[in-house]
């Protein structure tokens, strides 16, 4: 679980690879929380840590974050949405 303080601003995913981008006050602990994630292995950062202070707040860490998916992570549990009334 990414820490509380933590703004994803984009989620993408390529072939086994999830990207996280985002702010967070510490963006290590966010790296911290990917790493771990027992669906994932091989966390890392493609790309620097930028401190930021948006719109004159409180400075934050933008983050780029990478990690693989684990190729015996269950996946998750579909969703089955509720039934609907007709009887």
């Amino acid at each position: 679980r990414i820490p509380d303080d933590a703004y994803l601003s984009a989620v993408r995913t390529r072939a086994d690879t999830v990207t996280l981008e985002g702010l967070a006050t510490r963006a290590a602990e966010v790296y911290d929380a990917v790493n771990a994630a027992p669906e994932l292995i091989q966390a890392r950062a493609p790309g620097p840590v930028r401190r930021e202070a948006p719109d004159g707040g409180a400075p934050m860490e933008r983050f780029s974050l990478a990690a693989v998916l684990r190729a015996n992570a269950a996946p998750a549990a579909p969703v089955t949405p509720p039934a609907t009334g007709g009887h």
